[in-house]
């Protein structure tokens, strides 16, 4: 097995402790969660909207496949890396966070709050302008053959508002050695006040030596989405936090511009144009924006523009920082629309991929029903459990008089999947996905 298990007695009794802990004040689950509407899918899981039995809130929650997780240590690191950075940096005005994690037999849950303006790529299309200004030329960006895709776009004072917030929450990410590897609009997502949250961590990487606990520089897995990744990444030599800033040049081309800079229709000359092309920059823009998305798109990453710089720039020379960040300023997205219901809400999201799919179908044929059945049963587990998976977040309206449920135990940094084997002495898992458990 590609995990390497440590099955020790101080390891076995923290790992009771902390089922102990559960048993007394119960994590949320399934049993206290009301399943509304799926809200989104993709490599990493399937996301729903759910409402609290406990505290009426409304919260996303995703759901990964434990087969899927288990398969390569690729999809493992992905998952535990995900739910880790969560709880750990999460904790930013500008970033998703963790509010609590449970696992079943089949299944891993991460909820986190709900953003009811749904993401930025659905707002850009609903809102966004969609004529392209005519600068004399008959393409924009390196599409100089066939039709280039063109999307909708909003003006350089929006995308002001939009860059400042996001950058901020990157900025924040980069500090802690987290490289986000997947920055685009489809992961930028519009709370109740219109202020945006960074989430969808299921390709960041934490840039950390699990067995010497010091930083290293880069990595060099190559993902994220296709227009976005970086010169450095497809010529196959380690990057960092600079192929972040990339994508990020990449995001606000395509808002402000309506294209993506490097564009063909075959994925090979994508790459080629990433690569090799001249950036493309059409005249209507100010100069201001030109000279930004030229830093950011540098194809030498030591001369690309980093969080800090950015903020520097001409673009942003009115921006007071310290307001942004403690939201003393207009919102990003100052026309979001959440309505009284929670049909209004779903409109701000891009459905259209998941009509005629029940919540059920998406559940493996059923909604799965929180009993002890459903819970790491331990004896009959086939697949096994992630120790430490569990999470939540103390808030006294939901947990009463309860300590901060951190139930945390890890190797090398990440958590440790374990199997039957290792529970022959632990307690009763009962009550622990029992919504009436003491």
């Amino acid at each position: 097995m590609y995990i390497r298990i440590k099955r020790n007695e101080e390891e076995l009794q923290e790992w009771r402790k902390g089922l102990t802990e559960i048993i007394k004040y119960p994590l949320p689950n399934l049993s206290t969660l009301r399943i509304e509407s799926i809200i989104g899918r993709g490599g990493g899981g399937k996301v729903f909207v759910v409402q609290s039995r406990q505290d009426g809130k409304l919260y996303a929650l995703k759901v990964i496949d434990k087969l899927q997780t288990f398969k390569t240590a690729k999809a493992f690191r992905h998952v535990s890396s995900e739910r880790l950075i969560m709880e750990r940096f999460g904790r930013h005005p500008f970033l998703l966070h963790v509010e609590f994690a449970f696992q079943s037999d089949a299944n891993l849950f991460i909820g986190s709050q709900f953003c009811p303006g749904g993401d930025l790529a659905s707002y850009i299309r609903q809102k966004g302008n969609r004529s392209i200004p005519y600068d004399g030329k008959d393409y924009i960006g390196s599409v100089q053959t066939g039709r280039p895709r063109r999307y909708p776009r909003l003006t350089e004072e929006q995308t002001r508002s939009i860059a400042c917030e996001i950058v901020l929450g990157l900025e924040h990410l980069h500090s802690k050695g987290v490289v986000y590897r997947d920055l685009k609009p489809e992961n930028i997502f519009i709370d109740e006040d219109g202020h945006l949250k960074i989430g969808d961590y299921g390709l960041a990487k934490l840039l950390e030596e699990p067995s010497s606990g010091t930083r290293s520089l880069r990595t060099a897995s190559v993902c994220g989405t296709r227009n976005y990744l970086s010169p450095e990444m497809l010529a196959g030599k380690p990057y960092s936090y600079e192929s972040d800033m990339w994508s990020f040049g990449v995001m606000l081309y395509r808002i402000m511009i309506g294209a993506f800079p490097f564009d063909a229709n075959r994925t090979k000359e994508v790459f080629q144009r990433i690569k090799k092309d001249t950036l493309d920059t059409p005249n209507w823009l100010s100069t201001e924006a030109r000279e930004l998305l030229r830093g950011l798109l540098q194809k030498d990453p030591r001369k690309r523009l980093t969080a800090e710089r950015m903020k520097r720039m001409p673009f942003f020379a009115k921006v007071d920082w310290d307001a942004v960040l403690r939201k003393n300023c207009s919102p990003s997205i100052s026309d979001v629309s959440v309505g009284d219901r929670l049909s209004d809400v779903l409109e701000n999201f891009d459905l259209t991929k998941l009509e005629g799919i029940s919540v059920g179908d998406y559940m493996y044929g059923h909604i799965e029903e929180a009993t002890p059945a459903t819970a790491p049963s331990h004896k009959r587990d086939p697949r096994g459990i992630l120790i430490g998976f569990e999470y939540a977040h103390k808030d006294e309206d939901r947990l009463n008089d309860g300590p901060e449920l951190l139930v945390k135990t890890r190797s090398g940094g990440l958590f440790s999947r374990i199997t039957s084997l290792d529970f022959d002495q632990l307690p009763s898992p009962r009550g622990i996905f029992s919504s009436g458990s003491k």
